[in-house]
């Protein structure tokens, strides 16, 4: 898999960038999610916008880090609702 990487620096910071989030969020590290999400590196169009989002949803971000709570079946449920409306 490296291989593939090495061939562009975008696609390797963005592919490491990734990958760090997803671990800061699952081990629930509020700091370092905030140290990522003001990333420097250059990165891919795509993971730019997704940072943006990020930012723009801080706060929402942080508390999914933060807690283990969910309203993930609450949100399936007003789905299925609309949807039969």
């Amino acid at each position: 898999m490296t291989d593939g990487l090495a061939l562009s620096e975008e696609l390797e910071n963005t592919y490491n960038l990734l990958q760090d989030i997803s671990k800061a969020l699952i081990n629930k590290n509020v700091s370092d999610l905030r140290k990522l999400l003001n990333c420097k590196d250059t990165i891919g169009y795509q993971m730019n916008i997704t940072l943006k989002t990020f930012k723009r949803c801080l706060h929402d971000l942080l508390n999914a880090a933060r807690f283990t709570e969910s309203n993930g079946c609450l949100e399936g449920t007003n789905r299925k609702i609309k949807q039969i409306e």
